[in-house]
This record gives structure tokens, C-alpha cells and sequence, in this order.
């Protein structure tokens, strides 16, 4: 008949619904079965502990553990905390885990309730609110004094979650810790705090009103670059608008700031009217997109977008704008002397975008290839090269034009220099000759053949002179002797 009772109150019971149906199948088990049928539990599902903080009210169907055969008149504590209506407090409401309602009690001297008499607790100072990194733990700190025989709870405010309950875990986040020391000193422990541990938490003592103190945790995270939201490496042809994209996540939301890996200022938008306003380009660009209208080769390069929030570390994102342009050539000197037997340098400077194939010719011939007569060899950087040729040993037969090539997948272009022989009485060596080629008239060939018939004359006249000197020493040596 009694288990009839239990049950039937169980399932009639409002609070059987509510997500701490099963605190409330307890109560209603010691209400209709007695306290020794709730002792036969284990410790571990129930204790006299755990009963303190649930109250039992036909009223409100809240069931209270030690429930009286005879209700006592409650009589008021004094408190140097202030009672909190439910308008202040939502969480203080009946349909709270923790009713602030006033309970009726036994006169029991280890139970809590209205005809406790002496020191009343109370809260040494606020909870501080904390920030952390995900990852790290998290500790929340409740200092109370003169707790005697109440007891200091956890709750969870966002879920209404009840983590602890004095010194053992209710919660089965197994994350959750807690630790005291000398019933004052109450630490709720966060191990491995994630984001969605972010929110309040309530610290609370089973007085009559209840008393608490909410604290509030922070849980930041490090920003990280979104690869499939972000641009890889960028090809744009030149004269078209580019824009580079970079995207990150984190909590606070990440800063994105974009600079050149080789540290020259960052031209964005209409760069062009700004130069021509003489407004200085920036060294830093902010923003998600970094947008450049009318690309120029000017702009190729490395791009880095940086994403930072506070939160260590920040990171990084390399993006290369490549601009592909048809090739050109610049060529120093176009006209080279160089002396019989010495060596000579000849130079083409190229640009071009993507990478050109490069090559010589002389005389518009087949291409020249590195050997004994012939060194050739190419520095490049970014959009740069410069084309180096060198002839060994020069002789008659290498006089004549030269032609530098350059070819792309967008154009070709080629350059020429001419190179000719010079008398050069101080010894070996080749110069250059200081006269652009383009000043120079079409008559260059024939100047050359009379610079060398002029040498070749030259020549045969100092020869004659030194065969009559010589012929002068030995007569005059003939003469000495006869005499």
C-alpha cells in the first residue's frame, strides 16, 4: 500500500518532468517510505548532503528529504546579506534548482533550516571573473565565512546545471573538478576549458534565503587562418584589377592586416590617382581583401596577411601575386670595341612574366651554346634577368653583331649589340665604347675597317723605322773597327 502511495505521488509529482526528476523520485521515496528506505541507497546516489538543497513544498511539489512530522514556526536570522526577489533574480524563481523560498525544517541540531541558531555565512568577497585560453584550466574561486553546517553548491547559470554539491561532483563532465580548504576556500575547476564552457557560474550556500554570487568565465581562442576561405597564390595580367583574400576565426574575432614580404609600402585601390596626388602608399593594408586596380609588374611579389586577436599566437598567410606581362629588353651598351687576343663582355638586361627562355645568336645564326669560345650565364630575380655573354680570346673572325632573344608565352622581343676590333698598344683588354650606338651614324662598318687599315699603316712604319736604326748602330760599329 505504501509503495502504491510512492508511486502514485511520483508520477503525479510536477517535478518528475523537470530535469531533476530523479532528485525528486528520492524525495518521494523518503516522504512515503521513510528515511531508512533512503538509507539503503548507496552513498552515492543520495546522501543527507545532497538533501539539504532540496526543499519539499505540497505546494510547489518541491519534496524535502528530512521532511517534518510536525511543522515548526520559522524564525528569522538575522543576515548581512540582503534577501533577492525573484525580479532581481530569474534563477531565484520556483522552477529554480535551488529554491530561496523559506523551508520548513525538524528541530534537528545538524539541520540548516529557519531554528538554526548562530553565525550566519556569508561571502568574504565577490567571484572573479576570469579569462583563459582554450585548452588551459580554468579555476573560480568562492571565499565564505562562518559556513558551520550549511553547504556550498556549483551551479552552471546558462543550463542551470548543478556541477557540485559541497565537496562531492554531481555532473558527469568529467572536466569539471573541485577542490576546499578548510570549508572557506571553494574552487570549481574547469580542466581543459573549451568555448562552450563560456558563461556564468553561481556559487551558492543553502541559507534561508538562499545565498550566492555568480562569476563569469571567458574562454578565448588563438585566431587560425580559414584555408578554404583564403586565396592561394594570385596570376592577374597586367593592366587588370587584382584582389587577395584572407580570412580567419578565433574569439575576439581576429584582426587582418596585410604587408609585402620584401617591405615596400602596399599600393591598393586606385593607386595610380593616389601617386599622381602624391598621397604616400601605406606600409600596412587592414581588411579582409586587399584589392589593386590596374596591376603592374611593380606589384608582383609576396603578399602576407596576418591575423591577430590578443590571443597568442597570431598567425600568418603567404599569398604571391604573380603579373604576367610579355617580355622586354634593355640593352646598356650597344656597341663594344675590344682588342685582338683580350676578352669581352656583352649584357642584356630582360623582363618578363612568366619566365622567358633566353638565348644568343651572332650574325643570325644558330644559337650560341657555353664551350671553350663562348661563356654564357643568366642571374634572375622576381621578373629580372640579366643575360651574360663573355667571348674568350677574341679574334678577327668574332667581330660582327650579336642579338639577345627573349621569348614568352605572351610575346618575344631581342636586342643587338655590335661588337668590333681596336688596336690596343697597352697590352690586352677590351672597352667599351662611350658613344651610344644610336647617336652613331650607318657608316659604323666602314669606320671600323679604317680604324684597322690606319693601325696595319702604323705598324709598317714603325717597323721601317726600327730596320734603319738597326741598320744606323751597324755601320756605325763597322766604322769604329776599321779605324
Amino acid at each position: 500500500m505504501r509503495m502504491k502511495l510512492m508511486t502514485r505521488k511520483m508520477f503525479t509529482s510536477p517535478c518528475y518532468s523537470n530535469l531533476m526528476s530523479y532528485f525528486c523520485f528520492l524525495s518521494t521515496l523518503q516522504v512515503t517510505c521513510g528515511t531508512n528506505f533512503i538509507s539503503s541507497f548507496p552513498s552515492s546516489t543520495v546522501d543527507n548532503e545532497t538533501s539539504l538543497f532540496f526543499h519539499h513544498d505540497h505546494s510547489n511539489a518541491y519534496p524535502q528529504l528530512n521532511h517534518p512530522s510536525k511543522p515548526i514556526k520559522s524564525k528569522k536570522i538575522k543576515s548581512s546579506v540582503q534577501k533577492r526577489s525573484y525580479k532581481e533574480n530569474p534563477l531565484d524563481s520556483p522552477y529554480s534548482y535551488f529554491s530561496t523560498e523559506p523551508s520548513v525544517t525538524n528541530s534537528d541540531e545538524n539541520d540548516p533550516g529557519d531554528n538554526y541558531i548562530g553565525d550566519v555565512p556569508e561571502f568574504v568577497d565577490a567571484i572573479s571573473n576570469i579569462t583563459v585560453p582554450i585548452g588551459r584550466e580554468a579555476r573560480l574561486t568562492c571565499i565564505v565565512r562562518n559556513l558551520g553546517v550549511f553547504k556550498v553548491a556549483w551551479m552552471r547559470i546558462e543550463d542551470q546545471t548543478i556541477l557540485t554539491i559541497h565537496d562531492h561532483i554531481i555532473t558527469r563532465n568529467y572536466r569539471i573538478g573541485l577542490s576546499h580548504s578548510e570549508l572557506r576556500v571553494w574552487n570549481l575547476i574547469i580542466n581543459d576549458a573549451q568555448e562552450e564552457d563560456r558563461g556564468g557560474y553561481m556559487c551558492q550556500i543553502n541559507t534561508v534565503p538562499m545565498l550566492y554570487q555568480i562569476g563569469f568565465l571567458d574562454v578565448v581562442v588563438p585566431p587560425r587562418i580559414l584555408t578554404a576561405e583564403t586565396s592561394v597564390d594570385v596570376m592577374r595580367r597586367e593592366n587588370s584589377n587584382a584582389t587577395l583574400t584572407c580570412r580567419a576565426r578565433g574569439y575576439p574575432l581576429p584582426r587582418i592586416t596585410w604587408r609585402r614580404e620584401d617591405g615596400k609600402p602596399i599600393e591598393y585601390g586606385n593607386w595610380q590617382e593616389k601617386k599622381d596626388q602624391g598621397i604616400q602608399p601605406p606600409e600596412e593594408f587592414e581588411g579582409e581583401q586587399l584589392t589593386i586596380n590596374k596591376v603592374s609588374r611593380l606589384h608582383m611579389g609576396a603578399y602576407l596577411c596576418i591575423a591577430t586577436n590578443g590571443v597568442q599566437p597570431s598567425v600568418s598567410h603567404r599569398i604571391i601575386l604573380n603579373v604576367h606581362f610579355p617580355p622586354m629588353i634593355w640593352v646598356p651598351n650597344q656597341l663594344i670595341a675590344a682588342s685582338m687576343g683580350s676578352d669581352a663582355v656583352l649584357i642584356c638586361n630582360t623582363e618578363s612574366s612568366p619566365k622567358s627562355i633566353n638565348y644568343w645568336t651572332k650574325d643570325d645564326e644558330d644559337a650560341l651554346i657555353s664551350n671553350d669560345k663562348y661563356e654564357i650565364h643568366t642571374v634572375e630575380r622576381l621578373y629580372r634577368a640579366q643575360m651574360i655573354l663573355k667571348i674568350k680570346d677574341i679574334s678577327p673572325n668574332d667581330f660582327g653583331t650579336f642579338k639577345c632573344y627573349a621569348r614568352n608565352s605572351l610575346g618575344s622581343t631581342e636586342g643587338s649589340i655590335k661588337l668590333y676590333g681596336i688596336h690596343s698598344p697597352g697590352g690586352k683588354g677590351a672597352r667599351r665604347d662611350p658613344t651610344n650606338a644610336r647617336s652613331r651614324s650607318s657608316n659604323d662598318g666602314s669606320d671600323v675597317n679604317n680604324d684597322i687599315t690606319s693601325g696595319n699603316q702604323k705598324q709598317s712604319k714603325t717597323m721601317s723605322i726600327v730596320v734603319n736604326l738597326v741598320n744606323i748602330i751597324f755601320n756605325l760599329i763597322f766604322v769604329t773597327i776599321n779605324y
